[in-house]
């Protein structure tokens, strides 16, 4: 069956046409669809059978218990029955002969039977023990042993006691022999401390300690008037027996006449057969446990062991298993006359019988995962047989579907394949199913009117589509166009707006070199005069002196603050003190024009000279030219490098290729143009990533820095903090350009892409800066990302590809 159900549906798949096995086949789709509600109605019907089952399932196993354990009961209870019985017709024989013997006394054969020891009791003789036989029969009897405690003084009425106890032991012995595996023994006590016994192979009588009180034995007391006042049959509880290497329980029965306790009968049953059967002789999946009304547990499959070791004093309430304090509560607590209960708990019946005599608690456990799993093999059958119908059914589905509809719909497929091929020949809707007479024939007709009139729709469709593609593609370079000048115009426009910051850009240095250059040439002209009056009163180490004071001066680039020169007036006034020159406040603005701030002492042969102060004035004029060319130098470099951003940014590059550009350089070309904005109140902070150039379209890219850098300015009013960052990404590389202006609204963030989109007033901005901004970053496969909280500021995060 497993493999016909595994071969057969792969060999229905194989012969599959290429058709059903397409994922957009309709045959497929079709037996899908059917095969899924099919499985569905299987399924549904498989879980009704299931609590079906389930039910009529309960019902069964509540009716079988209760027939097995009113059987079980009675067959475990037969054992202890015949017990009692036995000891009632023991008893109605012993008072039977009690009243035949009457005042006679047996004195002589008491003497022949028993014999005094030198302990001071009495013992029966041993060869009743070895093996005696009957007088009148004949048969040989073993296993007697008799026990009569010291120094007791033995009367008629004893006498005739103990020999119609010796009689009737002899004669009930062979019977007795026939249930040695179930009663091992047949004992009769006497409250005088007296003991009789039948037991083959334990000389009992003859072993018993001389001092031993057979009062104190349970299976003594348990019958006497303390333990007994009901004078009925008793048992005693669950033990286990040294000698006999066997578990066991007790039963009395006293014999009172006329209020006197004469005798007490009693034997021992072996319990090892009653737990094998109880352990081993169940339902299928149950087990069977017994335990007396007090909870004391006599037999469980995995307990014999601990109740062994507690000496069968395990009780219930007092153990750790949860669902055996369950079982014992549900038990003892069920209406009178229910044999079956449920233990829900542990989701388990439990089918409950009364052992008779000892009155134990027989109990089968049946738990009910049994019944779920019956039902679920049932249902399971069921799911399996509907499966396999299913299976049968969409077998003779798929070859219907295939005649009727899958073939016919394929040789459309076909035709309208060569028909989207521009194939209007017969060819292509001769093979069209045109002679039947159901809805596919009507459709066969239908479309072969069809791809007659589109040959003709075609026909006169290519002569509109050349000529409209003539006028599009002139549009589409029209509009190429503009968007250019469109983007060159938005460069303009910002340029414009920049033009007199960089003309303040330009002018600033140029006069600063202006100004460089007047006192150059008035300083030049009077140290030129003067330097050969200089050389006249200066020595050969002076004149070195000098010179390392003018190369110190030149070194020095440390600019101090106002609060920093001070600092370093007092201390050089404190030293030119120390060093004893007449004016030294004089020296110390002249030091510290010069940049010299600190240790003086290699200056003192100039200063100690007559003409230190004319000295002094040569060095403070020929450091002063050497700024003044340092700030001409600077000062054109800062012309060159605003002229050099602004061409940059007016070029327009019309080739339209992509070219190696840097981003920073880019970044540096725009901030340069913007520097006299900035400056004003703008803390600009930067924070770049080195990078390689990247493929891009550079000027383009400029014009994206200008609009976002110009919309932060705006946004920031001039004032604030502008942070520029270059980072990468993966495969990214990340600009991001922050402002700490007001932000942007959350209902018009969604519209500041959008083309004429503007919140400037009329006249100041046209609302295309950020859309040409998206249309060059989407340009180069990038994105650009928007971050704004209003009152804090907002971040523009432009990703190119690396």
């Amino acid at each position: 069956m497993f493999f016909r159900g595994k071969i057969y549906p792969i060999l229905i798949f194989n012969m599959l046409p290429k058709f059903f096995k397409s994922q957009n086949s309709l045959t497929r789709t079709t037996i899908i669809k059917m095969g899924i509600r099919i499985a569905m109605i299987i399924i549904a019907v498989t879980v009704i059978s299931y609590w079906h089952i389930i039910s009529n399932l309960e019902l069964q196993v509540v009716e079988q218990l209760n027939k097995y354990i009113t059987e079980r009961g009675q067959r475990e209870s037969s054992l202890f029955i015949l017990s009692e019985d036995n000891h009632v017709i023991y008893k109605e024989e012993f008072i039977s002969q009690l009243k035949r013997m009457g005042n006679d006394v047996p004195r002589e054969r008491f003497n022949k039977i028993f014999q005094a020891q030198k302990d001071g009791t009495m013992r029966m003789h041993p060869q009743f023990f070895n093996g005696f036989k009957q007088p009148d029969s004949g048969v040989l009897i073993k296993g007697l042993t008799g026990f009569i405690g010291q120094n007791l003084t033995i009367t008629d009425e004893i006498i005739q006691r103990i020999i119609i106890t010796f009689d009737m032991l002899t004669r009930f012995s062979p019977a007795w022999a026939a249930w040695q595996d179930r009663f091992p023994n047949l004992y009769v006590s006497m409250p005088e401390n007296i003991l009789l016994e039948y037991w083959i192979g334990t000389p009992w009588g003859l072993d018993a300690p001389a001092d031993i009180k057979l009062g104190d034995e349970v299976w003594v007391a348990v019958a006497d008037k303390k333990h007994n006042p009901t004078r009925e049959t008793v048992w005693t509880a669950v033990y286990h027996d040294t000698v006999a290497k066997d578990w066991m329980v007790s039963c009395a029965t006293p014999i009172d006449v006329n209020g006197q306790h004469l005798i007490t009968i009693g034997h021992d049953i072996l319990l090892n057969k009653l737990f094998e059967h109880t352990i081993n002789d169940h339902l299928e999946g149950t087990y069977n446990i017994i335990f007396q009304q007090d909870g004391r547990l006599i037999a469980h499959p995995n307990q014999m062991e601990v109740i062994q070791a507690s000496g069968g004093n395990l009780y219930i309430q007092k153990s750790q298993d949860q669902n055996l304090i369950n079982i014992f509560e549900r038990v003892t607590q069920r209406p009178a006359g229910q044999i079956v209960v449920e233990n829900s708990k542990d989701d388990e019946l439990l089918a409950i019988s009364k052992i008779e005599g000892p009155d134990w608690y027989f109990v089968t456990v049946y738990p009910k995962s049994l019944m779920a799993n019956l039902a679920f093999k049932t249902a399971s059958f069921i799911l399996f047989l509907g499966l396999i119908s299913l299976l049968i059914e969409i077998t003779v589905l798929f070859f219907v579907l295939r005649r009727q509809i899958a073939q016919p719909l394929q040789e459309f497929i076909e035709a309208t394949q060569k028909i989207a091929g521009r194939n209007f020949s017969v060819e292509a809707t001769q093979h069209l199913p045109l002679s039947r007479c159901d809805e596919i024939g009507e459709l066969a007709q239908s479309f072969n009117a069809m791809a007659g009139q589109l040959k003709t729709s075609f026909d006169t469709l290519d002569a509109k589509v050349i000529e409209r593609t003539a006028q599009l593609n002139d549009k589409i370079e029209e509009l190429t166009q503009t968007r250019q000048e469109l983007i060159q115009s938005e460069k303009m426009a910002a340029l414009g707006q920049l033009v007199a910051g960089i003309a303040h850009e330009v002018n600033t240095p140029l006069g600063a070199i202006r100004s460089s250059a007047e006192t150059l040439t008035n300083n030049l002209k009077q140290t030129l005069a003067q330097f050969p009056k200089l050389f006249e009163v200066l020595t050969m180490a002076q004149q070195k002196t000098f010179f390392d004071l003018l190369e110190h001066s030149l070194q020095n680039k440390v600019i101090l603050t106002v609060k920093e020169k001070r600092a370093a007036k007092k201390t050089l006034i404190a030293e030119l003190k120390q060093c004893g020159i007449a004016n030294p406040r004089a020296f110390t603005d002249t030091f510290i024009s010069l940049g010299i701030y600190a240790v003086v002492e290699q200056y003192l042969p100039l200063l100690q000279d007559v003409n230190s102060e004319f000295v002094f004035e040569i060095a403070y004029k020929l450091s002063t030219l050497t700024r003044s060319t340092e700030n001409i130098t600077m000062a054109v470099e800062r012309a060159s490098k605003v002229i050099f951003a602004l061409k940059t940014f007016a070029r327009y590059d019309q080739g339209g290729e992509k070219t190696r550009a840097s981003l920073q350089e880019g970044l540096e070309t725009v901030l340069t143009l913007y520097h006299n904005q900035i400056k004003q109140g703008i803390e600009l902070i930067k924070e770049y990533t080195d990078l390689p150039p990247i493929q891009c379209y550079p000027d383009e890219l400029n014009q994206v820095w200008t609009n976002i850098l110009h919309n932060a300015l705006q946004a920031m009013d001039y004032k604030g903090t502008l942070k520029v960052a270059i980072s990468q990404q993966d495969n990214y590389a990340i600009v991001a350009i922050t402002d700490s202006g007001q932000g942007i609204p959350y209902e018009i963030k969604e519209q500041i892409f959008t083309p004429f989109f503007t919140t400037k007033a009329a006249g100041e901005g046209s609302g295309l800066g950020l859309d040409i901004v998206k249309k060059i970053v989407d340009k180069h496969d990038g994105k650009i990302e928007v971050d704004s909280q209003v009152g804090k500021g907002t971040t523009f995060s432009v990703w190119l590809p690396v």
